[in-house]
């Protein structure tokens, strides 16, 4: 994980999450088919493509299914390649009501991608 911003100060219990890999020759649907494989409790995934600021990508919306609250949950994540490789980042909150909430902050982050 490259890093996590906390939505606390929002009044959210969640996050949005930057996970970073090495570049590679793999597309963004891989890159992120094998970041959701790695979860455990995941279904009904839901993919797409996306354009952004110039960049393709894929989206993902997921159910989790949390052992530790014994409850599923909406979950949903983006990945886009760079020249420094795959870029995932990950909307998570509490529960689905708090994924709901912060759905226009991943929105935000999802249509405002650019490569420095």
């Amino acid at each position: 994980m490259a890093c996590e911003i906390d939505a606390k100060p929002a009044g959210s219990i969640g996050f949005l999450r930057v996970w970073t890999g090495k570049p590679g020759d793999a597309d963004t649907r891989t890159v992120l088919e094998a970041f959701v494989a790695a979860e455990d409790g995941v279904s009904k995934e839901q993919y797409s493509a996306f354009t952004s600021g110039g960049l393709s990508g894929t989206k993902v919306d997921y159910l989790y299914a949390s052992e530790l609250l014994d409850e599923t949950k909406k979950q949903s994540a983006f990945a886009v390649t760079t020249a420094d490789g795959p870029v995932v980042v990950q909307l998570g909150g509490l529960d689905t009501d708090e994924h709901e909430e912060m759905l226009p902050a991943y929105e935000l982050a999802r249509r405002t991608l650019r490569v420095a």
